[in-house]
């Protein structure tokens, strides 16, 4: 079972947000209230429209982007082009509730990915290759195991000698879970 806090802003239905609480219920999805000494570490935040206001409350509500925040939008037309501003102010994902929307399952999904992120995440294959754990390193570390784990994607990675490139891409093969994936190339270059 999953555990998260929610926020509504801007939605002010309170048939809604029962049908919320009762969807995330049925998803096998717990409600705790944030705030307490075991508030969860993921969280969902309903719009009614993507303010200033939201935008200013998103990196308290995400602690800055370590822990994890869906966004949902109460429809395309109240989300607009905002999707971008929601990412950079600490947003993890963000959802458009629709008529044909299982939003319980949706979200149990994605906790379930992030679940099974953070379990590779302390796996030993990139706890004692990319070691450090501030905030910001976490968050890059979570992107580069979901990335490895969950996409086919080629990646391409860039920067100075001697930060760790290198190790960054022999994690992301190792954890690469296609069969016929080939061999690791690496390539230096000095220009």
């Amino acid at each position: 079972m999953h555990s998260c806090w929610v926020e509504f802003v801007h939605v002010d239905d309170p048939g809604f947000r029962a049908g919320v609480l009762r969807s995330l219920s049925e998803a096998e999805i717990a409600v705790l209230p944030r705030g307490r000494a075991a508030t969860p570490d993921q969280g969902l935040v309903f719009f009614g429209s993507a303010s200033d206001e939201l935008v200013a409350q998103l990196p308290e509500l995400s602690r800055a982007g370590v822990h994890r925040v869906i966004a949902v939008a109460m429809s395309q037309e109240l989300l607009g082009d905002a999707t971008w501003r929601l990412l950079a102010n600490g947003v993890s994902d963000v959802l458009v509730l629709d008529d044909s929307t299982d939003l319980g399952g949706q979200i149990a999904a994605r906790f379930a990915r992030w679940a099974n992120v953070d379990q590779l995440l302390n796996s030993p294959v990139v706890r004692d290759n990319l070691i450090g754990s501030s905030p910001t390193w976490v968050s890059v570390l979570r992107q580069i195991v979901e990335m490895a784990r969950f996409s086919t994607a080629s990646v391409l990675l860039m920067g100075e000698t001697g930060t760790g490139k290198e190790l960054a891409a022999r994690v992301i093969h190792t954890l690469d879970a296609r069969k016929n994936k080939g061999d690791i190339v690496i390539l230096n270059s000095l220009s």
